[in-house]
């Protein structure tokens, strides 16, 4: 049903019990909350959708989870939706919609995969069908390893107290120790009883442990025994060893206690008899995490090394850091089955075996380093190490690994990862992914592609398996080209028996360009210097600037910023932006030519040139030099002359120099007709700045990146003139580029630059000579992906900065479109597809599209940011300041392993959002158009979609009549 009222259009979908609202025209945040009949309760976080009045569209830019029958899945954007069924246009003028339906939930990356605890695991137990164990603040969690790493997480919530240390099966019932308190539940339940407080002599649980109908209760005040019903307490003036204990061994009717600083003490019940061991009696140390038993050997871990005693000879062996991964011994535990001691360390496990004089020592198991062990427990046959989590890409490696000793292997989960381009591909274009796993799986194995209901459209055989055992990873790659249908699709892999499913992508024309290409520059809104800027900048920054190096002030204010407050304002940066903005206008004048959000009759693309050049126009000198930078400073006052005031430094290089008069001329020739006085001013500006830069270029030595810049400067200030003086000066410098060696800065440049000369004067003298050129940088890239050492297997692109690595397909593609070579449109797609999804990370590194995007950004939106800064609203519920269009700087080689830091937080060497990942515009527009008419595979419940907006038009319709 569809209800109007006002401004508020609201949306009831029959949907099971489901509830979609939607809202008024302003920016607004929803929970929904929609009854899945089959599968229980689905919860999707709060979404954040921007409005716009004239003409409406709507952009989700957080994507949300939810949780679907216990799998953790993701609702995808309802933005593809309205592509596909109603073109962007002046729809629905004031009325909103937002819509989620069952069709639209995919699972989340990943085939088997255990619950990825992000804390420290201490402790295992087991109740008799599942092995449970206990961890820090975040509760509890069992497996069934039968049955293929299956979990049950029992939330904090959910248990008596949040700190669990330890937990045990005994008397007939499950007992939790934690930091505040002993609790006991049913087998058959979760219903937790308390012991009382004065039972125990503290109530900080620090170790459980049964045997012989007794249960064993270690506290950092003694330990206390349960047994007939009745509690008795035993302390160091009892004979304990020390008070704190760490740890209860039950041996052959003995108890055996490690004390964290009385040595090991064993317990006789029959003699109520103590005996007591020390650093004196021969032990390496009387701090004593751990102690276990063999028949014949007492084990010991402790602060500074492993200790075994002979029970017959009374005598101890003693490890050292020499003879271990590491001197502090974290825990023990003796297997009977294999006959071996398992020591875990501060960096891994070492294996003790009777008669061996060496230990055998673990530090990683495939893709995981060990590091430090919290514990080690045999339960269900299996010897369980308990530890932190480490990365492994975009996994957490789990908190626990198991090894059968009978099977002589490791049980760990398997990652594998279907890695695909999440903004989308073209059904005429290539189309490939790349599937990612931890293990060695077979060498080959099988995909399909499934529709979103699950039909298969398209089946194939994946290439055979790229071991990069360097990166502790194996790669397969598939392609399927061959599928040439419209719609929203998924990838299924099987590989022996481990299978996965990819996230949901979009097949359609121009996908790429419809996704990527706007958010690029929308980016640069939220950049901006001086203005508020709704939900990340509450009031304006930086009202002050700035200051000449002589102490004169001057109006400096505008322009952007560089990964918001965390970056000064480069002058330079702002010429790239503007370059790659007019690269993007002309190379598809069809697209970015028709988007005015603000109404002013002025693509929105040159709005944001506008404000660049206004910029520039302010850094400018009177001999037409510009200022490099107004130097970072986050917070000032915002009062004109006071000391806080930022100062201006540097000059700009020659080639940005051009740039600065390309952009200038450029945008002066694209604005005239609406903003006439503007345009004189920017050309007034280009003039000056090029006498100026001309002539320092005919003193010094020349590059050829300087000869590309001046191509630029040349033809942009033709196209404002009409001066052919200007083109004259354009083919001279394109002769000089074309003959000088090749040099680059901040990333390729001059292919972009000669191309887009060849894109605007098509009749140059020298158009075979740029022809060549280019498809001579693209063989370079190509023969470098296929050269015989395979360095970049699989992915075939260099793990570089994404504003070094994304212009590295400009020439690719040109290339493409001079000669029709599909091998130059495969590499330049690569490079692309890495960029959205395609990497080892399976992060789409454009933030409001695809399905997942870097959980932080290294820039000043990131939450808490406001508890120093003004002018950061630091939104709690946004962690990671992300913000529609941010491109991180991507993943790097560190050690010759691919690296990206992840999290909220994360390092500025890959999580800088700089204002040169602008750069990703270039290969986006020169993704050649497919115009070509295919089918469409209509998902089950599309055709309900089009019913809606067709009765919610007939409404509107009405209205306005």
């Amino acid at each position: 049903m569809i209800f109007v009222d006002g401004a508020t259009l609201t949306l009831t979908f029959p949907v099971g019990d489901g509830l979609s609202v939607v809202s008024s025209s302003t920016l607004v945040g929803y929970l929904l909350a929609i009854n899945a009949s089959q599968s229980g309760s689905m919860l999707f976080k709060e979404m954040f959708i921007e409005m716009a009045r004239k003409p409406c569209f709507i952009c989700i830019y957080e994507n949300s989870r939810a949780f679907y029958g216990g799998i953790p899945c993701r609702v995808e954007s309802p933005q593809r939706v309205f592509n596909f069924l109603v073109h962007r246009g002046d729809m629905l003028r004031p009325l909103w919609i937002v819509f989620t339906l069952p069709l639209l939930l995919v699972p989340l990356i990943g085939a088997v995969e255990p619950v990825q605890i992000n804390y420290d695991i201490h402790s295992a137990f087991e109740d008799g069908e599942s092995i449970w164990f206990t961890t820090k603040d975040q509760g509890i969690f069992a497996v069934w390893p039968q049955q293929g790493w299956k979990e049950h997480l029992v939330a904090p919530g959910e248990l008596p107290a949040n700190d669990t240390t330890c937990g045990v099966r005994a008397l007939g019932r499950l007992w939790l120790g934690t930091e505040d308190g002993l609790f006991y539940s049913d087998l058959d339940s979760f219903t937790w009883s308390r012991v009382s407080d004065g039972e125990l002599p503290s109530t900080k649980i620090t170790c459980l442990a049964a045997g012989g109908g007794t249960l064993w209760v270690g506290t950092p005040k003694g330990v206390a025994r349960l047994e007939d019903g009745s509690w008795t307490t035993y302390t160091k003036a009892d004979g304990l060893g020390g008070d704190w204990v760490m740890d209860i061994e039950i041996h052959g009717g003995e108890a055996w206690f490690g004390t964290l600083r009385g040595g090991v003490s064993r317990y006789i019940p029959a003699e109520e008899a103590w005996q007591v061991w020390g650093r004196a009696d021969g032990l390496v140390s009387d701090r004593v995490f751990s102690v276990s038993r063999s028949d014949s050997h007492a084990f010991v871990a402790t602060a500074n090394g492993f200790s075994v005693l002979d029970t017959d000879s009374n005598e101890f062996t003693n490890y050292g850091s020499d003879q271990l991964p590491s001197s502090s011994v974290t825990c023990c535990t003796w297997c009977e089955g294999c006959g071996q001691a398992w020591v875990g360390t501060g960096r891994g496990i070492a294996i003790w075996k009777e008669g061996e004089e060496n230990l055998t020592l673990i530090e990683k198991v495939g893709e995981v380093e060990l590091g430090r062990i919290n514990g080690l427990e045999i339960l269900g046959g299996v010897i369980w190490a308990m530890r932190s989590n480490t990365e492994w890409f975009l996994h957490l490696t789990t908190g626990v690994l198991g090894f059968d000793p009978m099977e002589s292997e490791w049980i760990r989960p398997t990652f594998l990862d279907i890695l695909i381009d999440q903004s989308g591909y073209s059904p005429g274009h290539p189309k490939r992914f790349v599937v990612q796993c931890n293990k060695r799986l077979e060498k080959t194995g099988s995909f399909r592609v499934l529709s979103g209901a699950g039909k298969e459209v398209y089946s194939g055989s994946l290439e055979e398996r790229v071991d990069r055992e360097d990166w502790d990873a194996y790669y397969w790659r598939g392609d399927f080209t061959g599928l040439e249908l419209r719609g929203n699709f998924s990838i299924e892999v099987g590989i022996g028996g481990t299978s996965g499913v990819s996230y949901r992508f979009e097949i359609d024309n121009d996908v790429l360009l419809e996704e990527c290409g706007e958010l690029v520059y929308d980016f640069l809104s939220y950049m901006k210097c001086g203005v508020t800027i709704p939900g990340y900048r509450p009031r304006p920054c930086h009202l002050d600037d700035a200051v000449l190096p002589n102490g004169t002030h001057i109006d400096a204010t505008g322009g952007w910023h560089c990964a918001g407050l965390w970056g000064g304002k480069y002058s330079e940066y702002h010429t790239y932006v503007l370059f790659n903005l007019l690269f993007a206008l002309d190379m598809r004048p069809s697209f970015f030519g028709t988007i005015d959000r603000d109404g002013d009759d002025l693509p929105d693309i040159l709005n944001h040139a506008m404000w660049g050049c206004d910029f520039l126009l302010k850094m400018q000198a009177e001999n037409g030099s510009i200022y490099h930078e107004v130097e970072k400073i986050e917070v000032t006052d915002g009062v004109v002359g006071s000391n806080d005031d930022r100062p201006i430094s540097g000059w700009m290089p020659i080639h940005n120099g051009f740039l600065a008069v390309a952009g200038l001329a450029g945008t002066s020739a694209l604005v005239e007709d609406r903003y006439p006085s503007m345009a004189d001013r920017y050309l007034d500006g280009a003039l000056t700045s090029f006498r100026n830069y001309n002539a320092v270029f005919g003193e010094v030595p020349r590059s050829s990146i300087d000869a590309a810049a001046a191509v630029v400067a040349c033809f942009q200030l033709h196209r404002a003139t009409g001066n052919g003086t200007y083109l004259e000066l354009a083919e001279r410098y394109c002769n000089m580029t074309l003959g000088m060696p090749y040099s680059e800065y901040y990333g390729p440049f001059i292919p972009a630059a000669l191309g887009h000369y060849l894109e605007v004067y098509p009749g140059t003298d020298y158009w075979q000579e740029i022809r060549d050129y280019i498809i001579g940088h693209a063989i370079n890239g190509v023969s470098s992906r296929t050269a015989p050492a395979e360095i970049l297997r699989p992915f075939d692109v260099p793990f570089i900065r994404n504003y070094q690595n994304d212009p590295r397909a400009v020439p690719a593609l040109l290339a493409y479109n001079y000669t029709g070579n599909i091998t130059y449109l495969e590499h330049g797609l690569r490079i692309i597809d890495f960029h959205l999804g395609v990497n080892p990370y399976g992060l789409c590194m454009l933030e409001g599209t695809g399905t997942r995007n870097p959980l932080g950004y290294a820039c000043d939106f990131q939450a808490g940011q406001a508890t120093d800064n003004p002018y950061t609203v630091g939104d709690p519920e946004n962690p990671g300041g992300a913000h529609p269009g941010a491109i991180p700087q991507g993943p790097v080689l560190v050690d010759g392993r691919p690296f990206m830091s992840l999290g909220t937080n994360p390092e500025t060497r890959t999580g800088e959002t700089w204002l040169i990942n602008t750069h990703f515009l270039q290969p986006i527009v020169l993704i050649p158009a497919d115009s070509g008419e295919y089918p469409m595979e209509v998902t089950e419940g599309t055709m309900f979609c089009i019913l809606v907006l067709l009765s919610v038009s007939l409404i509107c319709a009405q209205r306005e009549a």
